[in-house]
């Protein structure tokens, strides 16, 4: 009983020793993902990287870039999607229609991105810039996507209201 200890003791420690030795040497080599952004139908990822004063300070700043990043491309699926249910619905595109429901829901999207959004990963380099890569599920997305055009309907005839 005492040597079936002993034995599990010995090898806990060589395996954390192990793992601790991988994760030095990933920490010294530059991820992949740092120069070219992982791709993925599942998953939007984001890369930023920040220099600051601290470590805390620059990775702060690194995952609010990163969190800037998938907030557009959002607002951006967002706009093309909504651009393709009024089409779908056979209304006539409204541009300035279509822009301050946009404008109307960009709290809202920030929100959802900060929420959703994922660390996946950080490193920092040897000049002490902290990058982060930061993932979004797309998903998540395509199902807030009635929300979206109950909000640009709302709008829309509000605006057909307004022109009679």
């Amino acid at each position: 009983m005492k040597r079936n200890l002993i034995l599990f003791v010995l090898i806990s420690i060589i395996f954390i020793t192990g793992c601790a030795t991988v994760n030095s040497e990933q920490s010294t080599n530059e991820p992949d993902w740092v120069s070219q952004m992982p791709q993925s139908a599942t998953y939007y990822y984001s890369v930023a990287s920040q220099t600051g004063e601290s470590p805390s300070e620059s990775l702060s700043g690194a995952q609010e870039k990163a969190n800037l990043q998938i907030t557009t491309w959002m607002e951006s699926r967002i706009r093309d999607h909504l651009q393709d249910y009024s089409k779908e619905n056979k209304q006539i595109l409204d541009q300035e229609t279509l822009d301050s429901t946009i404008a109307e829901l960009k709290s809202e999207i920030k929100q959802i991105a900060m929420k959703d959004t994922t660390l996946v990963d950080k490193f920092i380099s040897k000049d002490s810039k902290v990058w982060v890569l930061a993932c979004y599920p797309v998903k998540k997305l395509d199902k807030s996507f009635p929300i979206f055009e109950q909000e640009f309907d709302n709008n829309y005839v509000k605006k057909q209201a307004k022109n009679f």
